[in-house]
């Protein structure tokens, strides 16, 4: 890879923040589903539609995305939508075992997929700006690698800290039952139900945790595109038709 790719600092900060934000999705991804069908107690196929919302939420952002870049500048799009993002991965941490889709969880996915709609778009644009002909394809391929070893990074770092918080409340609530059975308060038939429920709400607490985590992650992305993603719509527009240059 010619390292003129990454000298750039429009497309270094378009990777950087691919590279934060991939982390922080695919991670959701992977919480999200278990909380659905475990949690929620929703089948596989019930499941992938309850993330459709998500899919439409990033077709609606990514068209209204498109249409801006050519009167807005990038830095307002994404990190708006980079913002957004995050307060809908902090919506996520604030789920709890009884919470329900339609009230508890569809706002914070749509919220989520509206402000990744509005992020890519725009990164997309800025990865491969002002880029050389015969080296286009290397800066594509250089945003995707972000977004995938992205997504590796943050499912290893987000996985630790789940596992680290729903060790240490399955512990606690562990516990509390164990106190309670000593002193009488549970029957040999209600135990099997106490535990699976302790289960569901360590596995909560540790996801609300990877949650704000991830938060936290994409907030930085959004930091880092207001003030480092400083290429102007104009430019993006002549890019391809004229030698802009976009450091």
């Amino acid at each position: 890879m010619p390292i003129r790719i990454l000298a750039d600092r429009t497309r270094g900060t378009s990777f950087v923040v691919m590279l934060i934000v991939g982390a922080a999705m695919f991670a959701m991804f992977y919480f999200l589903g278990f909380y659905i069908q475990q949690v929620l107690g929703y089948s596989p196929l019930k499941s992938g539609f309850a993330f459709l919302p998500f899919s439409v939420g990033i077709v609606v952002a990514a068209q209204i995305a498109s249409t801006l870049i050519s009167r807005v500048d990038p830095r307002w799009i994404s990190g708006t939508g980079a913002f957004l993002a995050a307060v809908g991965m902090f919506g996520f941490s604030r789920l709890t075992v009884d919470s329900s889709y339609a009230t508890g969880l569809l706002r914070w996915v749509v919220t989520l997929a509206f402000g990744m709609g509005l992020t890519f778009v725009p990164m997309t644009l800025t990865a491969v700006a002002g880029v050389a002909q015969e080296d286009s394809g290397v800066a594509s391929a250089v945003l995707n690698t972000m977004q995938q070893v992205g997504g590796a990074l943050g499912l290893a770092t987000l996985s630790t800290v789940f596992a680290n918080a729903a060790k240490d409340r399955g512990a606690e609530l562990g516990a509390a039952l164990q106190a309670k059975v000593a002193a009488g308060g549970l029957t040999p038939a209600q135990l099997p139900g106490a535990k699976h429920q302790i289960a569901l709400q360590a596995q909560t607490f540790g996801s609300a945790h990877a949650y704000l985590v991830g938060a936290g992650m994409i907030l930085v992305g959004s930091l880092i595109t207001f003030l480092f993603l400083t290429v102007k719509h104009e430019a993006l527009s002549t890019d391809g038709h004229e030698n802009v240059h976009l450091a």
